[in-house]
């Protein structure tokens, strides 16, 4: 990835897709994407 916490890859012959990130990294993200929709439901980031 570019930021460099994971990768990710393609299988063409099976035809599937994968990430493989961190646990802290998915919630980062989360928070970083929901941020003003937690703000409306009055949730602490």
């Amino acid at each position: 990835m570019f930021d460099g916490q994971g990768y990710y890859f393609f299988n063409d012959q099976l035809n599937y897709y994968a990430e493989v990130i961190s646990y802290n990294k998915l919630v980062s993200d989360a928070k970083k994407r929901n941020r003003i929709f937690f703000e409306m439901l009055k949730i602490p980031v």
